[in-house]
């Protein structure tokens, strides 16, 4: 199930089941202390014409920058992505409606969310452990999703940053393109 394990689901669609594992890492990559992975999952959600890659960047103990770069042609333009997110605390919402707020109770995490006009974010009510086969409930863990719904004109960038200082991060996007790039320090950055 997406909704679990903080997949997208798109137009409706999450990954199908697989027999195999249908994901491939096409880069993985470490330079001081900035760590890149990319994960290509096009073929897990099994639609001709769909390209789902995740892109994954630790920018040292500063921040986690998640590049969602999801295209999804469905008649009449962009399909719509909904991203999942599980957090482990009670949320606030950010002003500005395009973030929120884990609050930990012994740190808080940020959340921003950058990219598509259209985004929006919905905090949704804490989920019990219980319906799960997973032993979480037993170590008094919580659970509050998070979703990210929009159109897939342009790629979703989400910042994740410890404590109450977020990264720099600066975004210009047009219809047929989007530049991202985030700062967390002099030699901590990325750009998509």
């Amino acid at each position: 199930d997406p909704t679990h394990h903080c997949l997208p689901v798109i137009n409706g669609r999450g990954p199908v089941p697989p027999d195999a594992f249908t994901g491939e890492i096409t880069v993985c990559d470490e330079r001081g202390a900035v760590r890149y992975l990319a994960c290509d999952s096009s073929a897990a959600y099994a639609q001709a014409g769909w390209r789902v890659v995740r892109h994954l960047v630790m920018l040292g103990e500063r921040a986690l920058v998640v590049f969602d770069d999801i295209e999804a042609p469905v008649s009449g333009g962009p399909g719509e992505v909904v991203s999942w997110f599980q957090c482990g605390a009670p949320t606030q919402g950010l002003a500005g409606g395009r973030g929120i707020r884990v609050c930990g109770r012994q740190s808080e995490l940020l959340m921003r969310f950058h990219g598509p006009r259209d985004c929006r974010v919905n905090r949704l009510p804490e989920r019990t452990l219980h319906d799960t086969h997973w032993g979480y409930h037993f170590a008094a863990c919580r659970w509050f999703p998070v979703t990210v719904t929009y159109r897939a004109e342009a790629p979703l960038l989400t910042v994740i940053a410890v404590g109450g200082a977020a990264p720099e991060v600066s975004c210009r996007t047009r219809a047929s393109s989007a530049r991202f790039a985030v700062a967390a320090g002099p030699d901590l950055s990325v750009a998509f």
